[in-house]
């Protein structure tokens, strides 16, 4: 860990490791403010850590007995520098984590009411610095709030900035062709384009609090982000397993297989590392994996295209292919979040969360470093133009079981 990091302290040892660096600013936190919260969720809730910075902010002489001149010391050499530190840790947490504030739940209407009475406390304070200091938090709050709420919008949405191509156009271009296209009736690359723009939405709306305490699996409602791409995975897995087995006539099984595997190759080519696991997924399912007639009439160069594929999303020493392909390529890329999910997993389940009666803050930096590693990649986001009638296929909730694709893939090839 940094140097200005520790490894297991009490709740109130970490508030005031937390508080005690003077100069905190929003681009300058040490790495153990950053990672404090980021990570403080697994062992204190967001008002119980505002009570925590009340309780510092407001703390008493060390004696109850003291001079004027010694409570003039303690005012300025220890109190006035503490104040200091708490208010630029309130205005980094309100900037860098808005989202704290803006859930439309009981927890965070109690938390808006105590951060009110906390920030008037301030207020009340005879120094004109305080007075100042208190609008200036209120102002930063409820401009964060705002920001964060559209933002929010937008990405529950699932619509963000991007602009719609001009459906007329796309339509005259198939409409020679046949009615009611059905997904491999576009052309893969385009496909491609649109997966990736679905699934980088649910990635880049991925907050620190749903990576921990492995929520996504215990507390979903707390993960909702991970929890809508694991679930828009499997959809996309057994849609696109669907879409081979639809065709009865042998050719065309080829053709739309061999489609799919172009699709894999060019969301890898994309760096939608992520979509180019799941259309593997779906290739090597064994509704589509079993379908040997089809399988041996693809050619050679795309059978070549899919060992190369398998082979990069292989889980093989910790997915070190696909590992090694994230910190090469440049962004915009999404990454296969199972990888994240393995690694925050492991961190999760080797590391106690109490060690002596102390929260084990050493698990809690292990974690932020790898949340920072996600949060670098989604800085960077794809900006592709979507098309509605290929995002609304895609969208198409599952009406099928991995056994009904099964059943599907037995009536056109009979077992060997």
């Amino acid at each position: 860990m940094p140097n200005d990091d520790i490894g297991c302290a009490t709740v109130d040892k970490l508030i005031e490791k937390l508080t005690n660096t003077v100069g905190t600013s929003i681009d300058r936190a040490t790495p153990f403010q950053i990672s404090f919260l980021m990570t403080y969720r697994s062992f204190i809730s967001p008002k119980q850590l505002l009570h925590e910075l009340q309780l510092r902010y407001f703390m008493p002489p060390p004696k109850l007995e003291m001079t004027s001149e010694e409570f003039k010391v303690f005012k300025f050499a220890k109190l006035f520098p503490i104040r200091l530190a708490v208010i630029q840790i309130l205005k980094y947490w309100i900037t860098k984590h808005g989202h704290d504030f803006i859930s439309k739940n009981s927890d965070t209407e109690a938390l808006l009411m105590e951060w009110n009475q906390f920030v008037s406390n301030i207020g009340k304070s005879s120094e004109r610095f305080m007075q100042n200091v208190t609008t200036q938090l209120q102002e930063t709050l409820e401009k964060v709030i705002k920001e964060e709420s559209m933002l929010l919008e937008r990405k529950n949405s699932m619509r963000m900035s991007f602009k719609y191509y001009n459906s007329t156009l796309w339509q005259k271009l198939f409409s020679s062709k046949k009615k009611n296209l059905q997904l491999l009736d576009y052309p893969f690359k385009e496909l491609a384009k649109q997966m990736t723009q679905m699934e980088s939405n649910y990635f880049v709306a991925i907050l620190p609090r749903e990576c921990l305490n492995q929520n996504w699996n215990k507390n979903k409602d707390s993960a909702s982000n991970i929890t809508a791409l694991i679930q828009r995975t499997n959809v996309t897995v057994h849609l696109l397993t669907w879409s081979i087995l639809q065709y009865t006539e042998l050719q065309e099984r080829v053709n739309a297989l061999s489609k799919v595997i172009k699709l894999a190759k060019e969301l890898q080519c994309l760096n939608n590392f992520h979509g180019c696991f799941e259309v593997i997924g779906a290739l090597n399912s064994i509704a589509i994996h079993r379908l040997k007639q089809t399988w041996s009439l693809v050619s050679k160069e795309l059978m070549d295209d899919f060992k190369q594929l398998e082979q990069f999303v292989s889980p093989m020493k910790n997915f070190k292919t696909m590992r090694q392909a994230v910190k090469s390529n440049v962004p915009p890329l999404l990454p296969y979040l199972g990888i994240f999910l393995t690694d925050f997993t492991f961190i999760d389940e080797s590391n106690e969360d109490v060690l002596n009666g102390k929260i084990n803050f050493y698990k809690n930096f292990k974690l932020s470093t790898v949340i920072q590693e996600l949060q670098a990649l989604q800085k960077v986001q794809y900006e592709f133009t979507v098309i509605p009638e290929i995002e609304e296929l895609l969208y198409k909730k599952e009406t099928f079981t991995e056994d009904e694709l099964i059943a599907m893939s037995m009536k056109l090839e009979k077992k060997q």
